[in-house]
């Protein structure tokens, strides 16, 4: 817990048009400095920073705050990170006032100094696997962006790269940057031998890095950067036809990553999606990078993975507004209709699109345009009522089939938090499977009861062992 006098202390000390003015370009006017707002797009300066009130203020959108709530607005900082880089700015010492005893405050610390170091690494190793895209080690990956109409521009906004996997090359690479190769096990890069079983893709060991492999291998790479602008982690696509590797290899679950808990393209959307009134979020890393090329600056995927609550959390802090774009295939219709659940328990109604049979967004961009894909985000349905007309479509419509259906979509139903909207989907829900009210919510509290029992059995095993009493002889 910050204490009130030392916020105070470091709003005092702040330079708010020092800070604000390196993400937007500010002129004097009166005692005030104007420009553009970060926070909305518009042609004619609204946006106002008061060095003397040490708060900005937009007369557009009514953004209003003061340098902690610029930096959790624009930076994607939180409150405890948006204090510890302020003070950082201005020579003040936030002490660790968090409970525990001497060991556990020098463990967090020390946790902090390694997460540092990682991110140091990480960084470093992201601008080696650029600077190999602009080589000629990188003709093939530049070759296939072209061929994907991918500009260079764009490929540099997302800090694009490529892995040769050329151990040598690597070596040298990370003697000359200084990097313990200890912190390259610790984030993924180099793998040992064998750890749990795990065999990267280049088999054999090399001495130049003491018998560790790479973990990427001629791959096109997309780092992982989140909203405070560090590379967390790393998704390696593939782009040359090899036996059974996966298309996208993505880092593992480091002190500094983890891949549920991350969005690809957030950092890139984080300020886009907020002016655009909503966030776009497809599956693949590149049809991001390639609806960003197009206009679409509020994009971002989950990276290959099913869409986790931490994920939806992110997403939200992005936009409360969420159109999910379904690649035209079953695998992409089935997880969007996943997403539904998490989605709805976070308080958020998403909308949807379908892309045609055999197509993706970054395909159906290229072939129709941007203003084609533009007119179907606009148009999007709610993702409810798709996931709705299509369990009811593919159930049987004779008794068992319609209840089934309907234990399909009673988890849904039971996670809106509105209950107006509730009442809403409930009627729907009935009249497209042709069932009475009394079934439906029949089905919604088998729901609300298993979840209980869960629930239950959770604090049970949470709950700490009773000591058997004594026996009394």
């Amino acid at each position: 817990m910050i204490s009130d006098e030392i916020k105070a202390e470091i709003l005092a000390r702040v330079d708010i048009v020092k800070l604000i003015g390196e993400h937007v370009d500010l002129r004097k006017a009166g005692a005030a400095f104007k420009g553009r707002c970060p926070f909305h797009n518009e042609k004619t300066p609204s946006f106002q920073v008061s060095p003397q009130r040490g708060t900005y203020h937009c007369f557009g959108c009514q953004a209003h705050g003061d340098a902690i709530r610029f930096l959790m607005e624009h930076g994607g900082r939180s409150f405890i990170e948006a204090m510890r880089e302020l003070a950082g700015r201005v020579g003040i010492e936030i002490p660790d006032e968090r409970p525990g005893n001497p060991a556990e405050r020098a463990a967090r610390k020390a946790q902090k100094d390694l997460n540092g170091r990682l991110l140091e690494v990480q960084d470093k190793v992201c601008a080696w696997y650029s600077r190999q895209l602009a080589g000629p080690e990188g003709a093939a990956a530049r070759h296939y962006l072209s061929d994907r109409g991918i500009k260079r521009e764009t490929a540099e906004a997302f800090r694009l790269g490529w892995a040769e996997g050329d151990p040598e090359a690597f070596a040298a690479f990370i003697a000359e940057a200084e990097i313990d190769p200890a912190d390259l096990v610790l984030l993924g890069i180099l793998v040992t031998p064998e750890p749990d079983g795990e065999r990267p893709e280049r088999r054999a060991t090399s001495g130049a890095l003491g018998g560790a492999r790479l973990r990427f291998f001629r791959r096109l790479m997309c780092p992982v950067v989140d909203l405070r602008g560090e590379v967390t982690g790393f998704s390696g696509r593939i782009i040359e036809s090899r036996t059974k590797a996966p298309k996208y290899l993505n880092s593992p679950e480091t002190p500094v990553f983890k891949k549920g808990e991350q969005l690809y393209g957030a950092h890139t959307a984080r300020l886009a999606a907020r002016k655009a009134g909503r966030l776009v979020l497809c599956e693949g890393n590149l049809d991001v990078v390639t609806l960003w090329q197009a206009g679409f600056e509020g994009t971002a995927a989950p990276m290959g993975t099913a869409l986790t609550a931490a994920q939806v959390r992110l997403a939200k802090k992005l936009s409360e507004q969420v159109v999910c774009v379904m690649d035209g295939d079953a695998a992409g219709q089935k997880a969007a209709h996943a997403s539904l659940v998490p989605f709805l328990e976070a308080g958020i109604q998403p909308r949807a699109v379908l892309m045609p049979a055999g197509e993706d967004p970054d395909s159906f961009v290229r072939q129709h345009g941007a203003a084609a894909f533009g007119l179907k985000l606009d148009a999007a349905p709610p993702l409810f009522d798709l996931v709705i007309e299509h369990t009811a479509a593919n159930h049987p419509p004779d008794p068992p089939g319609r209840l089934a259906a309907m234990r399909a979509l009673a988890p849904a139903l039971t996670a809106l938090d509105d209950a107006l909207a509730r009442s809403l989907y409930r009627a729907r829900i009935g009249e497209r499977l042709g069932l009475p009210l009394d079934l439906v919510d029949a089905a919604r509290s088998e729901v609300e009861a298993a979840q209980a029992a869960e629930r239950r059995r959770a604090e049970q095993r949470a709950a700490p062992s009773r000591p058997e009493p004594p026996r009394v002889e």
